[in-house]
């Protein structure tokens, strides 16, 4: 009967030994539970920043390609500023070469008026004296 009794208290080591178990097993379920949880969690972020990150990625492609429009746009608009400049050069040396000729003009206009005025003093002298 000694076997039988080192038995049943070996049995009750043993029974000892797995409620024990089972308790560090349940804890650990618990806890792989909770972290199971967390990751489904870290999941859900994951896949709505993935979804910011493609919305992002669309608008700085679309801001990327207005970009390059404006640069288009710029590189057009400098060409077309450089041609209108070496218009506005040349209308310069128009103007410049025309007040040139504006200014001989108003001399000749003055010299003329001049003459006319000697015209008249001597015209004037003269029908002064036919009439004494």
């Amino acid at each position: 009967m000694t076997s039988l009794l080192e038995g049943i208290k070996a049995l009750a080591i043993g029974a000892g030994s797995l409620s024990t178990g089972a308790s560090t097993l349940s804890a650990g379920l618990h806890s792989a539970n909770t972290g199971a949880a967390a990751l489904d969690e870290g999941a859900g972020k994951l896949q709505g920043g993935l979804s910011q990150l493609s919305e992002g990625t669309t608008k700085l492609d679309d801001g990327l390609g207005q970009l390059t429009e404006g640069g288009e746009k710029l590189k057009a608009g400098t060409g077309t500023l450089a041609s209108k400049v070496t218009e506005l050069v040349a209308g310069a040396g128009q103007l410049a070469d025309g007040s040139t000729a504006v200014a001989d003009g108003a001399k000749k206009i003055s010299g003329g008026t001049h003459s006319l005025a000697e015209g008249i003093a001597a015209a004037y002298n003269g029908a002064y004296q036919l009439d004494t």
